[in-house]
């Protein structure tokens, strides 16, 4: 997981423990149960929880679930949940996927914040696929060759109607 804030709350705060623990910033995260990110950030809540209980529990009262959710607004076409959730200021920071650093490296007045190795989550993914006939689809071969691709078929599998989408094919 990755930080996402404007270049001058994260020149203001320049480590992640210091901007979580700022009480005027509203943190942004996915919808935990609904979304894998929310379950991840849930889960790095729980580690900060482990040796700052307090901060925790104030980071968690911050928090607001505003994407990835069933009732959660469409994010506009075009831009990523932390650039949507940060300009429109909805919230000050948002904790997601630090594998679109390099785009929001890209973005004027966004800035992204690391997660040292060490107080990070590790997440593990895996793959099942369930067919009556033993044979490799042309999306398993795929998924299997490009890690980006698995992590959003991972993603992806959340959503109730991309599984539907997903099993009627492979039966």
């Amino acid at each position: 997981l990755g930080i996402t804030t404007t270049a001058q709350v994260a020149e203001k705060y320049p480590n992640w423990l210091q901007l979580l623990s700022a009480p005027e910033v509203i943190i942004g995260t996915s919808t935990p149960h609904d979304d894998p990110c929310g379950d991840y950030v849930a889960q790095l809540y729980g580690k900060i929880r482990l040796n700052h209980p307090q901060l925790a529990n104030d980071i968690q009262a911050r928090t607001r679930h505003l994407v990835g959710g069933k009732n959660s607004p469409a994010i506009p076409s075009g831009q990523l949940a932390s650039q949507w959730l940060i300009e429109s200021h909805q919230a000050d920071l948002f904790i997601g996927y630090h594998h679109y650093q390099h785009i929001i490296a890209k973005l004027p007045n966004l800035a992204t914040l690391p997660i040292p190795n060490h107080d990070n989550i590790q997440a593990i993914y895996a793959m099942a696929l369930i067919t009556k006939k033993l044979k490799f689809s042309r999306i398993t071969y795929y998924s299997l060759n490009h890690n980006n691709f698995l992590l959003s078929m991972v993603s992806l599998a959340y959503n109730k109607s991309f599984r539907k989408i997903l099993f009627d094919s492979i039966n």
